[in-house]
């Protein structure tokens, strides 16, 4: 059951072909479907007229087209055919007329209520209102031309799977806000930052501050007296700071809060799509971690990327992604869409445009299943004229033509049968035409025009009104609101921020985390100078040893220079391979590792979130932390759990001991987690300094056991939430 006029997706192997061999080969009967239950009968009358003539059937191309009956109900309806001409020759000035005509067609209409449309469940005929239209496109090329149209003529619109995500001027900025954060000797990064309206730094602002002798460098600022940049420096300091404590998307979340970028988004045209696309960022933000594991530094190396990809796009060599989704069926909103994506849907009003354009001969690679000969590929490489051809590419190449072109009617077919009430045609022609090469020259335009689709009565697009000549800015009011309001609203707002913070905090009850790793005495603060970057670095480059020492075998680790290779590409540091192999060789050659290697239970990686009591024995928190490595060891009294830490500190023999104790609580904390988590006593607890190797062993008795519990104590006691 099926119309196989509305097969469009032969990029995706959905071709007449194999509907013409399932046809032909399996069913016996054939019924034609005849009924259309969807378009009024002026609708339906143009369709025939017009694809009667332009779907001719050819087996395996192209099915014969079947005349369409309207239901008799639905009699009440509309054809629109625009016509205009172009004030120059190329396709952009035919695209740039057509969009203004069919803006100023759709605002007159609708705000005039010319346009009716048929109401749902039968009732009357109502006005047709901004939802009720979608115009339909081919392909989203130069959509920024009518995008710029309606904007002008106040028409309120959505484009629906939108694929300029990385190409929007939001986006842009948060990234360029988030490298400032992650890289605080990247001034480029900083200006944009500065300038975005995150900060909204004028081109006078950061000029004086740099006539001032400031510098576009958080860690090392020059104070100098323009508030703006200053202000704008000393945020980007504390997210910079805020990045070793807290998750990537919560980081994310941070900037859109402090900045208050949603909320600013929110107040301008367009404006929900705008709000939407910075909050995917948090998304982003999200998957990223779950799938590459990595921190703000790679997050923000994928985000240039991206963007970077997304302009060789529109240059048409990259990739793109779709904007934030956030049309509901509800909003008063005409809609932008393409006809792949229309496939199934029906609208009251439809109206066609950028169908202009020729089709652009990409074709390189062309897919052939031949009964006699099997399957192949045909290719070109080079320029035409002088490039390589397959033996046979030729022919292959004529028939692919064959079926682009019957594809191409059968998608004006779809985008026209989507069409309710009434179908927009419209046709603009260049200043000055120049004679078509033959049907590879064709554009949609051209196919309808072929069968007479242009003729009969239409509207001359010069007697559409003409759109603003700018785009609407928004400007807020100037105007100071009385005192007596503003005071009232005030205090109303105190109140309101009052009951929702003692609600907030009746309803939740917050989850109190203490890491291991910041229960070491003399935890690295967050970033405050030069050395304190470099440290950050350091930090990568322990947790890339730390992430081959997790892969490789214990047993047979002969693969170690090629893991560190991959290693070391993943976290961005291909130039230390070498120093990163060396120090996991030296783990793995450890006394420490041997005995593991000895062990009947060897596990690592080992995350834990283990519960803190208090004195009376009540969960109050959680402590989180992970275990590079721990074994099962027998010895006289049983077997014993021996927790291992890989250190990639670049120390001293004689500074082992100090640094040991240093870390001594995240010993304690590792201990205690583990003995809880397994029922299991601790025996030792080993500090594996790779770059010796060296070892210092803590002894896990009594009296480590009640200084674990100790600690483990404090933090409820404290009333530590997270750390």
């Amino acid at each position: 059951v099926g119309d196989p006029k509305q097969s469009i997706y032969r990029f995706r192997r959905a071709d007449i072909t194999m509907y013409d061999d399932v046809k032909r080969n399996i069913f016996q009967r054939e019924q034609a479907i005849v009924q259309n239950f969807r378009s009024a009968a002026p609708i339906i009358a143009w369709v025939n007229d017009v694809f009667e003539q332009l779907i001719n059937e050819e087996q395996g191309v192209q099915p014969g087209y079947i005349a369409l009956d309207h239901h008799p109900a639905y009699e009440a309806g509309a054809m629109t055919l625009v016509r205009g001409v172009a004030s120059g020759s190329s396709i952009a000035d035919v695209r740039t007329a057509e969009a203004e005509a069919l803006a100023g067609l759709i605002a007159r209409e609708i705000a005039g209520g010319a346009w009716r449309v048929r109401a749902d469940e039968g009732g009357a005929p109502r006005n047709a209102t901004w939802r009720d239209v979608a115009v339909l496109i081919p392909s989203r090329t130069e959509l920024h031309i009518y995008e710029d149209a309606f904007a002008r003529a106040a028409i309120p619109y959505r484009h629906e799977g939108g694929r300029s995500f990385f190409l929007r001027q939001e986006v842009r900025e948060l990234v360029a806000v988030l490298r400032a954060i992650d890289d605080p000797a990247d001034g480029v990064a900083a200006i944009a930052a500065l300038r975005s309206a995150a900060f909204g730094c004028s081109d006078e602002d950061l000029f004086l501050h740099r006539s001032a002798g400031g510098r576009f460098d958080y860690l090392a600022p020059k104070r100098t007296d323009v508030v703006a940049v200053m202000a704008g420096l000393d945020a980007l300091r504390d997210f910079a700071e805020r990045r070793h404590s807290e998750t990537l998307p919560d980081l994310v979340r941070a900037v859109l809060d402090r900045t208050r970028l949603v909320e600013f988004a929110m107040l301008q045209p367009q404006g929900d799509q705008v709000a939407a696309n910075l909050l995917k960022v948090i998304d982003q933000a999200r998957a990223f971690v779950d799938a590459e594991g990595g921190g703000l530094r790679g997050f923000t190396r994928w985000l240039k990327e991206h963007v970077t990809r997304a302009a060789d796009k529109r240059a048409g060599t990259g990739g793109d992604e779709t904007d934030a989704l956030i049309s509901e069926d509800a909003d008063d909103v005409v809609r932008i869409i393409t006809i792949h994506a229309s496939k199934g849907l029906e609208f009251p009003i439809v109206v066609l445009a950028n169908m202009s354009g020729a089709r652009a001969d990409m074709t390189n690679v062309i897919a052939v299943q031949d009964g006699s000969t099997g399957a192949g590929l045909h290719m070109k490489l080079g320029a035409r004229g002088d490039g390589f051809l397959t033996p046979g590419y030729g022919d292959a190449d004529v028939t692919e033509k064959r079926h682009q072109e019957a594809q191409e009617k059968r998608l004006l077919y779809v985008a026209a049968t989507r069409a309710r009430d009434r179908l927009v045609v419209p046709f603009f022609e260049k200043a000055s035409q120049t004679p078509r090469k033959g049907d590879a020259d064709h554009s949609l335009s051209d196919w309808l025009r072929d069968a007479g689709a242009d003729s009969g009565d239409g509207i001359d697009a010069r007697t559409l009104p003409a759109s603003a000549a700018e785009l609407p800015v928004w400007r807020r009011s100037v105007e100071p609101a009385p005192a007596a309001d503003i005071a009232r609203v005030v205090v109303l707002r105190s109140a309101w921020l009052g009951a929702h913070d003692a609600l907030v905090d009746a309803a939740s009850a917050p989850l109190r985390v203490h890491t291991a790793t910041s229960m070491k005495e003399g935890a690295e603060p967050p970033w405050s100078s030069d050395e304190e970057v470099r440290r950050g670095r350091a930090a990568e480059f322990g947790t890339a040893v730390h992430a081959l020492l997790e892969r490789v075998d214990l047993h047979d680790y002969g693969d170690l220079p090629e893991r560190a290779d991959v290693v070391a590409a993943e976290f961005g540091m291909s130039e230390r391979a070498a120093e990163i192999e060396r120090l996991a060789r030296n783990a793995l050659t450890s006394a420490v590792i041997d005995r593991a290697r000895a062990s009947r239970r060897v596990l690592r990686e080992v995350a834990f979130t283990a519960p803190l009591p208090d004195d009376g024995g009540v969960t109050t928190g959680f402590a989180e932390g992970r275990i590079d490595l721990l074994f099962l060891e027998e010895g006289a009294a049983g077997p014993g759990i021996v927790v291992v830490d890989f250190k990639t500190d670049n120390i001293k023999p004689g500074e082992v001991a100090v640094r040991t104790e240093g870390y001594r609580p995240q010993a304690l904390v590792y201990a205690w987690a583990a003995g809880a988590a397994t029922g299991l006593p601790v025996r030792e607890v080993v500090f594996l300094y790779a770059r010796g190797p060296w070892e210092a062993s803590l002894v896990v008795d009594a009296a480590f056991v009640a200084e674990a519990e100790a600690l483990m104590r404090a933090p409820a006691a404290a009333g530590v939430t997270t750390d």
